[in-house]
């Protein structure tokens, strides 16, 4: 419809009416518009006047809710001069609260987003490619995050992650299709535009080396490998784990001189620390470890820290990233760790009885709870068992 409302939230702030911007002269950063931006961002609920007070900062005022009503007047009067007198309709009060009325007829980029990637996901699942559509409309819609100019707003946060990681997964979802029809060219495109827009993302680029090497460009995925070690290496950053660990997924180099790789196994041992390794190469060497235990009486344990809990997947990544710091930098130059994934950290001990395994647990799991603030209602679950003996769980 011509003469409907459309917000954009996805970058700069914007409202437009007749295709004309009501914001583009205005201070979008006033109070006026950020208590806009708060009620649409919780469109869905009332929100009291106590909670708008301290998101506005309002409390210093001799009257907070006599400023509080002074704003809401003079965003009713802003729209009705730019929009008609329908306008204040927009904002609807409710005993001491206040809401966006969602029964007004407006355009909302973030909503158009949401459902352009549910079609994409679903395209996908259904191995269709109508799934071109929809996500040409994500790219065209994801204009910067969300409400980019309030970045010192710390209710922002929270929100704008949902729509950056949403984009995230559903490209990550899209990369593997693309690597399973073996569409290589539209692969490179679509991540240099996804990345052009939200600059460099781990899990993103993992995906994308994974999938290069799962269509067999091995070439084209370690050139981007040594692209993204070049950009740590300059800016003297330590390197994730997640990328640090995707070189074992390349191809061996099968040299037939035994000092090249012994160089390359020294190097790998050079920090002071558990050695950190992918699922393929942990079970290549929990089964050797097995195979030593028949001919040898020596006491290993397989180590598992499980966390457990409903929580998003950004937070979960959080605090198991936390953990594995904890692991491997508390456990001996010699002991095996592997991320096995988001929530699974295993690891291998050899040398101690089953009292100093015990012992070693709790202590791992003693620090992470003292450096670490962990949210209600996620748990550390940890257990160990000796290789080829009986299960130990650890309450």
């Amino acid at each position: 419809m011509g003469n409907e409302l459309k917000i954009y939230t996805l970058g700069k702030f914007d409202l437009k009416f007749n295709d004309v911007s009501i914001t583009e002269d205005t201070n979008i950063q006033s109070k006026t518009w950020e208590l806009f931006k708060y009620l649409l961002t919780h469109r869905n609920r009332s929100v009291s006047q106590e909670e708008i007070i301290s998101v506005l900062n309002l409390d210093n005022n001799d009257d907070p809710v006599g400023a509080l009503s002074s704003l809401v007047y003079r965003l009713r009067q802003r729209l009705k001069n730019e929009i008609g007198s329908h306008a204040g309709d927009y904002i609807k009060r409710s005993g001491n609260a206040y809401r966006f009325n969602i029964q007004k007829e407006f355009w909302l980029d973030i909503d158009e987003f949401e459902t352009a990637c549910q079609l994409t996901n679903n395209a996908i699942k259904k191995n269709s490619d109508n799934w071109r559509e929809p996500f040409e409309k994500i790219l065209e819609l994801y204009q910067g995050g969300f409400l980019e100019e309030a970045n010192l707003r710390s209710w922002i946060w929270s929100i704008r992650n949902k729509y950056i990681n949403l984009l995230i997964l559903t490209f990550k979802n899209l990369t593997q299709y693309l690597a399973e029809q073996n569409k290589c060219e539209e692969l490179f495109q679509y991540y240099s535009d996804v990345h052009q827009l939200i600059g460099f993302d781990e899990d993103l680029t993992v995906a994308f080396i994974e999938n290069l090497l799962k269509m067999g460009k091995i070439g084209l995925a370690h050139q981007k490998y040594q692209e993204v070690l070049k950009i740590f290496e300059e800016n003297n950053l330590i390197l994730p784990h997640k990328l640090k660990i995707i070189q074992d997924k390349f191809p061996k180099d099968n040299s037939d001189n035994p000092e090249h790789i012994f160089e390359q196994i020294k190097q790998s041992y050079k920090e002071d620390r558990a050695y950190i390794c992918s699922q393929e190469i942990f079970a290549h060497i929990f089964s050797l470890e097995v195979k030593r235990n028949r001919r040898a009486s020596i006491n290993s344990y397989l180590i598992y820290f499980r966390l457990l809990g409903e929580y998003d997947k950004s937070i979960i990544d959080e605090i198991g990233d936390n953990l594995f710091e904890i692991i491997t930098s508390q456990l001996r130059l010699g002991d095996i760790v592997c991320r096995w994934n988001n929530n699974l950290i295993i690891s291998i001990i050899s040398g101690l009885d089953e009292p100093e395994i015990r012992k070693v647990t709790e202590r791992l799991h003693n620090s992470f709870y003292y450096i670490y603030d962990i949210p209600e209602g996620i748990e550390l679950e940890r257990s160990f068992t000796k290789i080829n003996g009986k299960t130990k769980d650890e309450s």
